[in-house]
């Protein structure tokens, strides 16, 4: 079977290791941060659905954070997408699109009801992406820097930390 023939059987049990719910609540009695898988934080009205493509509305990202600044309601969001492969494919090309996927969602999402400050995206990978893919190819490393996208592997101790980090970045934003 090709790589991308198992895509949800593989993807969606690997996506369910990382865990964003331990960042929900109210941090510094002031900002509100929650997670959902899904893409279930904000609904586009009508005018900017028509705006796009349609096949592109049905996209979802795969797990995100919203934080809500509760004293001026602004909000930030931080998406994160979750691949995992462990054969040759396309991820690369994946990882390499997260910069315009990050820029359609900052279009798609920056509404005046949704007071959106910023879109930021992350990329969480297994480890054959990592060693196979990531380690291999310093072109993706770089351009996913200086994008400011950051990118991590599942063997990472520390990937929770380094997601704790972004959400104190980001309340700087708000």
């Amino acid at each position: 079977m090709p790589g991308g023939a198992k895509t949800n059987a593989n993807g969606l049990t690997f996506e369910a290791k990382v865990n964003l719910e331990q960042f929900d609540g109210v941090w510094f009695d002031q900002y509100e941060v929650s997670s959902a898988t899904q893409y279930q934080f904000l609904s586009l009205p009508p005018s900017i659905k028509q705006d796009y493509d349609p096949e592109w509305n049905d996209r979802k990202a795969d797990t995100g954070i919203m934080i809500t600044n509760m004293r001026n309601g602004m909000r930030s969001f931080l998406i994160i997408e979750q691949k995992y492969q462990s054969v040759d494919g396309s991820v690369d090309t994946k990882l390499l699109a997260g910069y315009s996927f990050r820029k359609i969602w900052k279009r798609t999402l920056d509404t005046p009801e949704n007071n959106l400050r910023e879109v930021r995206y992350a990329f969480v990978v297994n480890k054959w992406i990592w060693h196979n893919c990531v380690m291999r190819k310093k072109d993706i490393r770089t351009e996913l820097e200086d994008e400011n996208i950051p990118l991590f592997s599942t063997d990472e101790t520390d990937v929770v930390m380094e997601i704790h980090n972004i959400i104190l970045d980001m309340f700087d934003s708000l």
